[in-house]
């Protein structure tokens, strides 16, 4: 029988593992590949938030680099309420989502010691869901609920907020 332990940081399957085909560092590996889809997801919701989250979860960032990148967010965050601001389902807000998905995927995967192409890969992919699944919430709720898209736009800014800071906080396990 194996079972699981987990220590500071790293998971580890001990006893008999050949039933589960996996090492600590595939477990690793794994977790890398999953927190990549999660920070795409969140560019898919806010673009410029994955990099600020990077930047605020990295102690050897620069304090300008996480006011730069702050910044940015806090400004998506302001235009996506105006009324002008186009769609993100528009190819080029799309394709800048997908390319912001797939650097922060990357730079976690560096972060981790894991292949930055597969964390490129994973952050765009989860960019592409996130992004769809924004937009049919922006588009849904509204009528579901009857609540403004002004407060739905909130909910959407925490959600991306929290489960990015998920994503790249070491302690977090995927």
């Amino acid at each position: 029988m194996s079972a699981i332990r987990t220590d500071k940081d790293r998971t580890y399957f001990t006893g008999n593992t050949s039933n589960f085909g996996l090492t600590g560092e595939t477990i690793e590996a794994t977790d890398a590949l999953k927190k990549a889809s999660w920070l795409g997801m969140v560019a898919g919701l806010r673009s410029m938030t994955p990099l600020a989250v990077l930047a605020w979860t990295n102690e050897e960032t620069a304090p300008i680099q996480k006011n730069i990148t702050t910044v940015l967010a806090v400004g998506e965050m302001i235009a996506d309420k105006l009324p002008f601001t186009p769609s993100r389902i528009k190819s080029g807000p799309f394709l800048g989502r997908i390319a912001l998905g797939a650097v922060s995927g990357a730079l976690l995967c560096k972060r981790l010691e894991q292949p930055m192409l597969s964390g490129a890969m994973r952050g765009a992919l989860g960019a592409v869901v996130g992004t769809l699944a924004g937009s049919t919430y922006r588009s849904i709720m509204p009528q579901a609920t009857g609540l403004p898209d002004f407060v739905l736009a909130l909910v959407e800014d925490g959600a991306a907020i929290a489960l990015g800071f998920a994503a790249a906080t070491p302690e977090t396990h995927a």
